[in-house]
């Protein structure tokens, strides 16, 4: 089998849940095409299903050797250094992302999360408000945008994105949490 075909039955083996055999049909598809930059990818989110984040890192920045211009890899990227706790390499990664594809909304959290972590709270709400010009009617963005704002000590506009995030689900339980936190 060329390299695509072991792709191929790697995607179909992973929809199955059989993912150890998915990942040696992805390193297949690599030892025929090194250049496979789908295979790499591929087998990163394999090896993030099975926590190996290290793993996963590297073979991310494989793919992103072959396509440095991909914002989706750039994002895994991120996502990876975000959860092995590298904030500053996530953000980084986020932000090239961003230079790529500006409307990306995942790529907007992850800027505002791990900008969160670091306690820039200021540039944390700056991607939180890019996030919100591009999609405002998600719930979870406007609470994010009053959690920024309660960390900056901006209290209106905390409430205020807060409120606004319940005018989407008002009966919600965890807009009652949330309001909790803000109090």
């Amino acid at each position: 089998m060329d390299s695509e075909n072991w792709e191929s039955k790697g995607l179909l083996l992973f929809t199955q849940n059989r993912s150890k055999e998915a990942l040696d049909a992805y390193n297949k598809a690599i030892q025929i095409n090194p250049k496979s930059y789908l295979a790499w990818s591929l087998k990163c989110d394999i090896l993030c299903n099975f926590k190996r984040y290290d793993d996963a890192l590297n073979a991310i920045i494989q793919a992103l050797e072959i396509r440095p211009d991909n914002s989706d890899y750039w994002l895994k990227k991120g996502n990876i250094l975000y959860l092995l706790g590298k904030y500053e390499d996530s953000l980084s990664a986020y932000t090239r992302a961003l230079e790529i594809d500006p409307k990306s909304e995942a790529c907007w959290v992850g800027k505002a999360n791990a900008s969160h972590k670091l306690k820039h709270y200021k540039d944390a709400l700056d991607s939180i408000n890019s996030l919100i010009a591009i999609e405002s009617t998600i719930k979870f963005y406007w609470f994010i945008k009053a959690d920024a704002c309660k960390n900056l000590n901006l209290i209106q506009d905390a409430l205020y994105a807060f409120n606004k995030a319940t005018e989407f689900y008002p009966d919600d339980q965890s807009s009652k949490f949330v309001s909790c936190i803000l109090q």
